[in-house]
């Protein structure tokens, strides 16, 4: 009779069974060594993934802020974002509330400006004519011609700019 033994060795199993077995830069996952921010990256959209020590670290980008798990933002410098941000005779330029009459100098010679609902707004000055973003001039009647003529209608009257 003839008796056969057999040996059953323990099954050689393939690939890594911890982080350990990894490079740093590698987590052990279902026994292969990847990255795991590739594999399953739990940083925001927004957010950078880096690997330190078998771990996905997450951290905001620069110039952005904010929980880099779930959102980063972008850092807010200065006193504005927006105009609404400004009182109504400021707007936001440059990440600060200033006023755009001083900033630009819109208008015209003679005019004055002011700003109204963040915006510049050009005026000539009462009893002026003209164009307020090219020019204002002063209106004056010449008497001349109306003492000559008491009779002179409205229509008659000559205009000087000066």
């Amino acid at each position: 009779m003839l008796i056969v033994k057999i040996f059953l060795a323990a099954p050689i199993e393939v690939g890594c069974s911890s982080d350990d077995e990894c490079a740093f830069s590698q987590a052990c996952r279902n026994r292969g060594c990847v990255n795991p921010c590739a594999y399953d990256n739990p940083c925001s959209s927004s957010a950078e993934c880096t690997v330190d020590n078998h771990r996905a670290v997450c951290k905001c980008p620069p110039g952005f802020t904010g929980d880099p798990y779930s959102q980063c933002v972008p850092v807010f410098q200065g006193e504005c974002k927006v105009d609404n941000d400004c009182p109504d005779n400021r707007a936001c330029i440059g990440n600060e509330c200033r006023d755009p009459c001083q900033e630009y100098s819109p208008c015209g010679k003679n005019a004055q400006c002011e700003t109204s609902s963040h915006r510049p707004v050009c005026r000539c000055p009462n009893g002026w004519a003209g164009d307020p973003h090219t020019e204002c001039y002063q209106c004056r009647l010449s008497r001349e011609n109306f003492k000559s003529r008491p009779q002179t209608k409205l229509s008659s009257f000559v205009f000087i700019f000066a």
